[in-house]
C-alpha cells in the first residue's frame, strides 16, 4: 500500500492563525529551519572573501541576493502550506515546455541541484575545518565524513525538535557573533565609519574614497 502523502491537506487538521505574539511565538520552528537552511557556504564563505577583495563596493549584490533568496524561499513555502501540494508538484503544473512528463523548470532544478553538491560538500568541509581547529586530534580529512553521516541520520529520522533548536541556538549566535565582529573591528586599524561605507573604498586602504 503507498504511504499517505503528508502535505495533503484535510478540513480537521486545519488551525485558526494565532492571533497574538506569544501565539505566534509557538509557530515559529520552521521558519527557524529555513532561516538556518539558507545561511550557506554564500553567506559564510563567498561573502566574506568578496568583501575582502571589493569592499562596500560590493555590499549591494550581497543584500539584493539575500533579500531575493529569502522572497522566494518564503514563496515556496506558502505555497506548499496553503496548497498541501510539494513545491515539484505545484512547479510542474506551470505552463510552457515540457520535457517527457516533467515541466522544463523541473529539469533546471534537477540541473541545479547537481551543482549545489558542490555548495554542500564546501560546507561540509568548512565545519570539518572549524571541528579539526577546536578538536584537532582528528585531522579535517577524518571529521568530514562524521560530520556528513550525523547530519544525514539526524535528517533521516526526522528530529525535527532537536533541529528546530539547534537552528534557534545557531541562529541567535550568528546574528550576535556578527554584530560582535562588526563592533569589535572599529578598536582596529580597519575601523570604518557609516559615511565610509557609502564610498568605494578599497579594502587594504579602508581610508581611501
Amino acid at each position: 500500500m503507498p504511504s499517505e502523502n503528508p502535505y495533503q491537506l484535510t478540513g480537521d487538521e486545519i488551525q485558526a492563525p494565532p492571533r497574538n505574539f506569544f501565539g505566534m511565538l509557538r509557530y515559529l520552528g520552521p521558519g527557524f529551519i529555513l532561516s538556518a537552511s539558507i545561511v550557506g557556504s554564500g553567506e559564510l564563505i563567498a561573502t566574506t572573501n568578496l568583501g575582502a577583495k571589493a569592499g562596500f563596493v560590493a555590499a549591494w549584490v550581497i543584500i539584493f541576493s539575500c533579500l531575493v533568496k529569502v522572497v522566494l524561499q518564503l514563496e515556496f513555502g506558502k505555497q506548499a502550506i496553503y496548497s498541501g501540494e510539494t513545491t515539484m508538484e505545484a512547479l510542474n503544473k506551470l505552463p510552457g515546455l515540457r520535457i517527457g512528463r516533467a515541466h522544463w523548470s523541473i529539469w533546471a532544478w534537477l540541473a541545479l541541484m547537481t551543482l549545489k553538491l558542490f555548495q554542500v560538500a564546501a560546507i561540509v568541509g568548512s565545519v570539518a575545518l572549524i571541528a579539526n581547529i577546536a578538536m584537532p586530534a582528528l585531522p579535517a580529512t577524518a571529521w568530514a565524513p562524521i560530520i556528513a553521516l550525523v547530519t544525514s541520520l539526524l535528517v533521516f529520522r526526522g528530529y525535527y525538535q532537536l533541529l528546530e533548536k539547534g537552528s534557534l541556538v545557531m541562529m541567535g549566535l550568528f546574528t550576535l557573533l556578527t554584530f560582535a565582529s562588526v563592533r569589535v573591528v572599529q578598536f582596529t586599524d580597519y575601523a570604518f565609519s557609516w559615511a565610509e561605507s557609502m564610498r568605494r573604498s578599497h579594502p587594504s586602504n579602508p581610508k581611501a574614497t
